[in-house]
């Protein structure tokens, strides 16, 4: 499965043994090739159009950072915050970079927040560190995804490995009771679409029919949830499955308490990491999982003091 970007900016990549990553720096950080021994995961995406905005659009796909919302809501007293959010579209500052780590940043404006985001690419798999600002003098609210859209071929399928709190609900309805996960991506109807929270989970895989697989860990986060999707076209242009690890089980910032907000000049921090399953083998046992860790600090402060909430 090939990679392709329809639009050609300028990309910055990383290699490592079989593992070849490729970002897209001026709209949103967009990560558009994750391919191990050359198999393409990540779906085919081009950038928005300038000034559109639109996150449901022609080229939908890849892997986006979505903050501080997923679904449009309105939070006083910053009003509407838009949909997903407003770091997936502009652009990102990059801070370092070598052949196998590149960290990025960008700043919000409603509200003030700023994310910075490293990538580290092993030969055994990628390590993503996330480091988020409150820049402001009052607690913020702040959610959280990785965006990531995977091409799903028939018979492609999504587990999650830990065992969540429970399965909640997102579309076609929110809050709603879900008993089981499709049994693959063929489970659904064309032009349809589900999807769900598993509550309290940190990992789950996608498994390709050829046996391959990918796995998604999350750690570090106070709420942890994991999103899952199955669209068959509604919103992408070819079939996909997602795992998008978050700090809640909802889609919009304004379902959040104000305990879960975050503290003035507060900084918190969270890892993600990638690896795959080859057709034939184990998982790496050399890679580094994150840890269940919550680190929240003033920017100012020695790692390891904390605060939350309204500060």
């Amino acid at each position: 499965m090939p990679f392709v970007w329809v639009v050609g900016p300028v990309m910055l990549h990383l290699d490592a043994g079989a593992w070849h990553v490729a970002v897209d720096p001026e709209h949103g950080a967009r990560v558009v090739s994750l391919s191990v021994d050359g198999e393409e995961w990540l779906s085919t995406s081009s950038p928005e159009r300038d000034g559109e905005g639109a996150f449901v659009r022609p080229g939908l796909g890849g892997w986006d950072e979505v903050v501080p919302t997923v679904a449009d809501c309105a939070v006083a007293p910053w009003g509407r915050l838009g949909d997903h959010g407003q770091a997936w579209h502009a652009p990102w500052e990059v801070r370092r970079r070598d052949a196998h780590a590149l960290a990025t940043t960008i700043e919000l404006d409603r509200p003030e927040l700023a994310l910075l985001r490293t990538l580290t690419l092993g030969s055994t798999g990628l390590t993503v560190d996330y480091e988020l600002t409150n820049r402001s003098a009052t607690a913020v609210p702040w959610l959280w995804t990785a965006h990531m859209l995977f091409a799903a071929p028939a018979g492609t399928s999504v587990e999650v490995d830990d065992a969540p709190g429970s399965l909640i609900g997102e579309w076609p309805r929110p809050g709603s009771s879900v008993a089981r996960l499709p049994a693959g991506i063929d489970s659904l109807a064309p032009g349809t679409a589900l999807k769900c929270f598993a509550r309290g989970a940190r990992q789950a895989r996608i498994t390709r029919p050829g046996g391959s697989q990918l796995v998604v860990s999350a750690g570090g986060l106070a709420d942890p949830a994991i999103g899952l999707l199955w669209d068959r076209r509604l919103w992408a242009g070819e079939d996909v499955v997602a795992i998008e690890p978050s700090n809640a089980a909802t889609d919009r910032a304004s379902d959040l308490p104000r305990s879960a907000w975050l503290a003035p000049r507060r900084t918190t921090t969270w890892r993600m990491s990638i690896a795959v399953v080859p057709r034939t083998g184990t998982l790496d046992s050399r890679m580094s999982w994150p840890g269940d860790r919550v680190v929240l600090r003033d920017p100012e402060e020695r790692p390891g003091s904390a605060g939350q909430g309204d500060g």
